[in-house]
């Protein structure tokens, strides 16, 4: 019994999952390092996040987060023109991220930066801005993963790679 998502992450340790109520939450999350899920009960089409500040990323894992840190069920509506303005994964992250819908960002709405994380079972729609998916990182041990993704009706690139980073696409 949370007011908001981000309390109850704060709130949280490792292995938790918080079960978020469907509604609209207008604010960021960052995931501070915690291996945690975050699933909504009734799932994306009925569950949104949207950014409470559109000069940071909507949903932000940033601290060596483990494939255990998932977010499932989610809609991430809107975002600013930051690289990552839906999703955000940094610092050697390896999130999961499925099931959710990613929709009306201004900017990439997805980066992912020194982190290999996945993404499955997403929709990725009626974004604008520079391109979808921005990838960059300074190792060659870890790739991001795109599986199992709609990705439709975007402006701007549908893939911007930086520095030769090799994501793996598979049934998208």
């Amino acid at each position: 019994p949370f007011a908001t998502i981000q309390t109850a992450i704060d709130s949280s340790i490792d292995g938790d999952t918080v079960l978020v109520a469907e509604g609209t939450y207008i604010e960021n999350i960052n995931y501070n390092g915690k291996n945690i899920v975050i699933k909504s009960v009734s799932g994306a089409s009925t569950t949104t996040i949207s950014p409470s500040n559109n000069s940071v990323p909507t949903v932000w894992f940033t601290d060596n987060e483990t494939s255990s840190a998932k977010l499932s069920g989610f809609t991430i509506s809107g975002g600013g023109n930051v690289r990552g303005c839906g999703i955000k994964s940094q610092g050697g992250s390896k999130p999961i991220i499925e099931n959710c819908i990613i929709t009306n960002s201004k900017g990439y709405p997805v980066r992912f930066y020194n982190s290999a994380s996945i993404i499955k079972n997403t929709l990725i729609y009626n974004n604008t801005g520079d391109g979808v998916f921005y990838f960059d990182n300074y190792t060659t041990t870890s790739y991001p993963e795109i599986i199992n993704c709609t990705v439709a009706n975007n402006t701007g690139y549908g893939i911007q790679n930086a520095k030769s980073y090799k994501p793996i696409a598979k049934n998208s």
